[in-house]
């Protein structure tokens, strides 16, 4: 998953490399070595890359601690946040798939989801 460089704070690029360095480009959850070859869940081989984590998701804080981790650990360590982002990329699609076939509207005043038939039947006043 790619990141947005534009969320973390300045000074990322130079700690997380030095934290990975640091490390001896070691992951501190499981000891594998950068470079190691292993065997993807689909079969592939690749070689094992050692990423800088935040340890308290807290990616605006200058002074946040990092550890190195690598590629696996690093996604078991992110795994409610890549859950939650999966639910929310997966219900944006759906609403944008509803409107687009023009079974859904959005009512920017309220900031709601109203289907187009409650829609009309609010329009009526008896």
């Amino acid at each position: 998953m790619p990141i947005d460089k534009s969320l973390y704070h300045p000074n990322f690029k130079k700690r997380g490399p030095a934290c990975v360095k640091r490390a001896k480009y070691i992951c501190q959850e499981c000891g594998v070595k950068k470079g190691t070859e292993r065997i993807s869940k689909r079969g592939n081989p690749f070689k094992e890359q050692i990423h800088a984590h935040h340890v308290n998701y807290d990616i605006w804080n200058a002074r946040a601690k990092l550890i190195a981790l690598c590629t696996r650990c690093h996604l078991k360590a992110d795994r409610e946040h890549h859950a939650k982002n999966q639910r929310r990329t997966y219900y944006r699609k759906e609403y944008e798939a509803q409107v687009q076939i023009g079974q859904m509207t959005f009512n920017w005043r309220v900031r709601e989801i109203i289907p187009l038939k409650e829609k009309k039947k609010r329009g009526k006043k008896s």
